[in-house]
């Protein structure tokens, strides 16, 4: 069996730059990649062995990737759902060079890389979830009461302790303030 060789996130959006222009954006159409199965990746912090996979509860900003892996381990497997660095990414050359020569045109691909931005379902249950174990059934003071600003301190505060409790990694841009408002009824 051959070895594949590996070549890193950064490497690859340059490999999509050359390809079809700066003018595409080449992260967008990574992550839609990676989640449509279409290229071979893996998390360098992990062993050879382990497996990390996109699930649809997954998400990426600009920095980092959130992914499930599992970890072949003796006696058991080991299951991690974390944010990875973007940098810790590695993509099959072989499959990254497929991939490419399938695209069609950087003059077509120009609509197909504008990402539709979409409610996170996980996320939006994560602040009513904070909501409600602050505020109980009842929910939140009214607007007045409590302004936007430290409502969403509060909550803040609260997934941050959650996190915590949970030894998983808390980064401040895990839900978006109009996240927050929206699970508290306050935005639209």
């Amino acid at each position: 069996m051959t070895e594949l060789s590996w070549v890193s996130w950064s490497e690859v959006v340059e490999m999509i730059h050359d390809r079809l222009g700066k003018s595409v954006n080449a992260e967008t159409m990574l992550v839609n990649a990676i989640e449509s199965g279409k290229v071979r990746w893996r998390c360098s912090r992990y062993p050879p062995n382990a497996t990390s996979r996109w699930m649809a509860d997954c998400w990426y900003s600009a920095t980092e990737i959130h992914l499930a892996t599992t970890i072949p381990t003796e006696p058991e497997i080991t299951r991690i759902s974390e944010p990875v660095a973007l940098r810790d990414i590695e993509f099959s050359k072989e499959s990254i060079s497929c991939w490419l020569d399938q695209l069609p045109a950087a003059s077509s691909l120009a609509s197909q890389t504008k990402r539709k931005r979409k409610s996170n379902p996980v996320k939006t249950k994560l602040a009513q979830k904070a909501i409600e174990d602050i505020w109980g059934k009842a929910g939140p003071p009214d607007q007045i009461e409590l302004p936007n600003g430290p409502f969403i301190t509060r909550i803040r505060d609260w997934l941050k302790d959650d996190f915590k409790k949970r030894g998983v990694a808390y980064a401040e841009n895990i839900i978006g303030d109009t996240q927050i408002l929206r699970a508290g009824g306050r935005k639209n």
